[in-house]
């Protein structure tokens, strides 16, 4: 689900990573490769934004990792999957 790109922009502005996930109760689901989501009219909408993940400026390669990591479970545990 998340690629190192996402931390190594956060650690370059100096910004924490904040995830967020979004719940439509009525929604087309197209047979794409990302199986794209759109709530139909009037349905009601959930958003569920994580705790700021920060990056340190200083972080190698094996920090890096850990973040992404982590930030790939909170993305899983907000769509109620298992990892």
């Amino acid at each position: 689900i998340s690629k190192a790109g996402i931390v190594l922009a956060a650690q370059r502005l100096g910004l924490p990573i904040t995830a967020f996930a979004c719940h439509a109760e009525k929604k087309w689901v197209f047979r794409s490769w990302d199986r794209l989501e759109i709530p139909k009219p009037f349905s009601r909408t959930r958003t569920i934004y994580s705790e700021p993940i920060p990056v340190p400026p200083d972080a190698g390669p094996e920090e890096i990792e850990r973040i992404r990591a982590h930030l790939e479970a909170v993305l899983h545990e907000m769509k109620g999957e298992k990892p």
